[in-house]
């Protein structure tokens, strides 16, 4: 389906949870000449909005926690921006919709009956949510059924899609995530950056993640801890916020390991090439995910990787060649491998330069091109079915 020729642009409605991957989508499909409006549940999602996109927040508050209660007030809540969506979609008439995260949003243009539906699977919902609950599952398959096109960042993923009952010939993998000539190496940036912070010669680690449970930032600070005893002159920052926070500097206090660890919180996108060029290690701790767009900028920004040994991560990291594997949970073998590239400056530089070779090569063989034309065939196939939901 990728690769056919181009035709005429459509209008899409990109509907999306409102998260920061959503600025580097809509960014290639305006270079691509589409007509873009962005619908998003989470009211931060206005800051992944380019400029020139018309945006409209679906008014959705998120209820933290977990509980029965809980769930059904998160139900209850989804209703209006649900009918909202609804009605953005007749207003703006669509030839195609965008969407992803079929436990939420992802599912409604099939629920309404849109179609054509583009899909991207993240990750998480088909690798942890469609496996851990039944109606996730069933939502799932109806949604991967009604979808025309299937998109997945790897291989691993795109496997489980077609596991759960999605249609292989519909199915792709689309890589480009990351702009690889604004994730650059830089020794400007990272002496401006490390100027900054104050970081001096100091060794630093980098984990650019939410602070939950799934991304095991307790193994970092562990391991950070043994690490510390070994080799002096270390730093572990997190770049991220979360539930886990206030745990993680308590852990790292009872370690001894505080006044060496910093959380800064979320970034600006706009920063974090400076960050990754200032750090000398990206670290993954993650038990399931897709691949994973901050590991890809830090690999195009020349970092080294050292990553739990996870199915999605191992088509982008090659143990030895441009970074280190660790079983999931092991916090010895992961301190074992930040003392091996920590004490290794050329084996750093080595697995940094080929790090980028691999995010560059295996990014530019799909991009934004080939994605509009399989996008422009799914719209040429409707020719005469351009309707609203509902």
């Amino acid at each position: 389906m990728i690769g056919e020729e181009r035709q005429a642009r459509a209008r899409i409605l990109y509907l999306s949870m409102g998260v920061p991957f959503d600025r580097f989508f809509l960014q290639g499909l305006l270079g691509e000449g589409f007509d873009l409006h962005y619908v998003y549940l989470q009211e931060e999602g206005k800051e992944h909005c380019p400029p020139a996109v018309p945006r409209t927040w679906l008014g959705y508050h998120a209820i933290r926690g977990e509980g029965v209660w809980r769930s059904g007030r998160r139900f209850a809540g989804k209703l209006p921006a649900l009918l909202r969506y609804l009605r953005i979609a007749r207003q703006f008439g669509p030839d195609l919709i965008h969407t992803g995260w079929f436990p939420a949003v992802g599912s409604w243009p099939a629920l309404t009956g849109y179609r054509p539906v583009s899909l991207w699977v993240f990750g998480s919902d088909i690798l942890i949510r469609a496996k851990d609950r039944a109606w996730v599952r069933r939502l799932g398959r109806f949604t991967l059924a009604r979808s025309s096109l299937i998109l997945a960042d790897n291989e691993y993923v795109l496997s489980e899609v077609v596991r759960l009952g999605g249609a292989a010939d519909r199915s792709q993998v689309f890589a480009a995530l990351v702009d690889v000539t604004r994730f650059r190496p830089s020794l400007s940036l990272r002496n401006a950056v490390r100027k900054r912070y104050r970081w001096g010669n100091q060794k630093v680690i980098l984990m650019a993640r939410h602070l939950e449970p799934l991304y095991r930032p307790a193994d970092a600070v562990r391991a950070f801890a043994l690490l510390s005893k070994r080799v002096p002159g270390c730093r572990l920052v997190f770049c991220g916020d979360g539930s886990l926070r206030p745990s993680l500097r308590r852990l790292a206090a009872d370690l001894g390991a505080l006044d060496r660890v910093d959380f800064m919180g979320h970034l600006a996108h706009e920063e974090m090439a400076g960050l990754y060029n200032a750090a000398d290690v990206y670290l993954k701790c993650v038990e399931s995910e897709a691949t994973g767009v901050s590991m890809l900028e830090a690999m195009s920004c020349g970092l080294p990787v050292i990553s739990a040994d996870i199915p999605s991560v191992r088509e982008w990291v090659i143990e030895g060649l441009n970074g280190l594997l660790f079983p999931v949970g092991e916090v010895n073998a992961l301190a074992d491998r930040l003392r091996f590239l920590l004490t290794d400056s050329a084996a750093r530089k080595r697995m940094g330069k080929k790090g980028r070779e691999r995010a560059r090569d295996r990014m530019s063989k799909i991009g934004f091109p080939d994605l509009a034309r399989a996008l422009d065939r799914l719209v040429s196939e409707r020719t005469g079915s351009r309707h609203a939901p509902g």
